[in-house]
């Protein structure tokens, strides 16, 4: 549909983004602390995510791309603060972000329910 060229626009550019960045950590913590393997499961984990979500883009997928890339990002930030700090874990401030590019691009019916799987994850962190 053309109304959605602009969604599928901005899923290739959050699928972009955050192979690159998951990428970029994976450089950062091989040099910096390279004896420190379970830091990188996230972001290795974030890398799987986009090139998945990538892959479905390419057959023509956009709407199941979307899911993954959102609600897998969702879960590996939750799994990351579990196995840090919990609820003061600098990751858990992408929450919010991820529950607006997921209203965006899936549907609003698609981000409350990540608002109220977030408000019970934060619940189980504490």
């Amino acid at each position: 549909m053309p109304g959605d060229a602009p969604k599928i626009l901005f899923l290739r550019r959050m699928v972009l983004v955050t192979a690159m960045v998951a990428l970029l950590a994976l450089l950062v913590l091989q040099v910096l602390a390279p004896e420190q393997w379970l830091r990188m499961l996230s972001p290795a984990l974030a890398l799987a995510i986009s090139l998945l979500a990538g892959l479905l883009l390419k057959v023509g997928r956009p709407s199941l791309a979307a899911y993954l890339l959102g609600f897998g990002v969702w879960g590996m930030v939750l799994l990351t603060a579990a196995f840090t700090q919990g609820v003061r874990a600098p990751v858990v401030m992408a929450f919010p972000l991820i529950i607006l590019a997921v209203g965006w691009v899936v549907s609003s019916r698609a981000a409350l329910l990540m608002v109220v799987m977030t408000v019970l994850g934060t619940v189980g962190l504490v």
